[in-house]
């Protein structure tokens, strides 16, 4: 909510110098990071800038949603170009900057605060992935009514997928990475189902009509 307050005021006054909000947040960012507790600066993980112990990632998570905002006007304007295999080549590239970052400084743990650069490639993850998304082949896959079927049921599922992540996430299974993403998020995402048909079964409790049981169990 306070990300959509804040969005309101860069839309009201500064949509023609959106790059100056961007260059903003960033300098905020790096100021926070300067002013934080050293125990975040000197330690990854759940207790570093991307730990749920800690809230310094609101302040840089915001930069995501901002890129989606200017996104989402881009493309009425000026649209833009997309090419699979560069933007593709780009993505995997910045995969590879985010983690290798990371890996090092969790071989050389006396350079952990090289963890705040790591905002940086995931934004380039952020905007390559949609742009991915985007391409022409990406279309006629989802053009599929299979393919089709499972975006949605993902998509439907965001806001439970979020609420409910936390008690399923676990580093019990890190060792088989990266079939843990698979066991992990199958999970987040069987569990969201549920709480969204209890949701819906909560929803026609109130209703003066019957209970529509095949509207409960729709997957999207």
């Amino acid at each position: 909510m306070i990300y959509y307050a804040i969005l309101y005021f860069v839309r009201k006054y500064l949509i023609d110098r959106i790059k100056w909000a961007f260059f903003a947040l960033i300098i905020l960012t790096f100021v926070a990071y300067f002013f934080f507790p050293l125990n975040i600066k000197h330690v990854s993980g759940d207790n570093g800038i991307y730990g749920i112990s800690t809230n310094f990632r609101w302040i840089f998570y915001f930069g995501y949603m901002l890129l989606g905002a200017w996104l989402g006007m881009r493309v009425r304007t000026k649209p833009l170009t997309f090419k699979l295999k560069l933007d593709f080549v780009k993505l995997i590239l910045c995969f590879a900057a985010f983690y290798g970052i990371m890996l090092f400084y969790k071989s050389k743990p006396q350079f952990v605060q090289t963890e705040i650069v790591t905002i940086f490639p995931l934004a380039g993850i952020v905007y390559y992935l949609y742009k991915v998304c985007n391409s022409s082949a990406c279309n006629v896959l989802y053009s599929n009514r299979y393919v089709h079927a499972i975006v949605l049921f993902v998509g439907g599922l965001c806001l439970e997928s979020y609420l409910c992540q936390l008690a399923i996430l676990t580093p019990r299974y890190n060792e088989i990475f990266p079939l843990n993403l698979v066991f992990v998020w199958s999970g987040v995402l069987a569990f969201a189902y549920v709480l969204r048909c209890f949701a819906r079964l909560f929803s026609q409790t109130f209703c003066e009509s019957n209970y529509n049981i095949r509207e409960i169990l729709k997957p999207f």
